[in-house]
């Protein structure tokens, strides 16, 4: 019985010489291989970390309902790209402390609510000032009075009317 030589061929190994670029197809997959994907510096690798713990950490909890997060933090995720950063480089400041994190929203969130004051300004008539307004006859009286100063008469009242 004689044996035959069942070891395979191994495939050569590609050198640089093989890669030079003669070859169309050799040269295609070089090129395809030098379009990687930008590396991911370290702050990046961790914004992008803080903001999978926050999504995670806002995500409706079915059994833990111990570990569920205030409406409004959802709220505020929900709100955007900028919000999301501010809120991953909150979390990166306070060492990744879900309290600390929560804590310190809330006082971003409200230090940033505005009341905005809606100021009434233009040429009333008494009737106007009544209807178009819905002022109160006490209103409508200090506002004349006011107005009628000596002292602001030539700016607060119509001249010649």
């Amino acid at each position: 019985m004689e044996h035959e030589d069942t070891t395979s061929t191994l495939a050569e190994p590609v050198t640089n010489e093989d890669l030079d670029g003669d070859d169309p197809e050799t040269s295609e997959a070089v090129a395809g291989a030098k379009k990687s994907k930008r590396i991911l510096t370290r702050r990046e690798k961790l914004i992008l970390a803080a903001k999978a713990r926050i999504r995670r950490m806002v995500q409706a909890k079915k059994k833990r309902t111990d570990l569920a997060t205030p409406d409004w933090l959802k709220q505020e995720w929900e709100k955007g790209t900028e919000q999301k950063d501010l809120m991953a480089d909150t979390l990166l400041s306070l060492n990744w402390d879900k309290a600390g994190f929560i804590n310190e929203m809330e006082k971003i969130i409200t230090s940033r609510k505005r009341v905005t004051v809606k100021r009434e300004v233009g040429w009333y008539s008494e009737a106007e000032m009544k209807t178009d307004l819905a002022w109160s006859q006490s209103k409508i009286a200090g506002a004349k009075s006011f107005c009628t100063d000596p002292s602001r008469i030539a700016t607060h009242c119509r001249q010649g009317a």
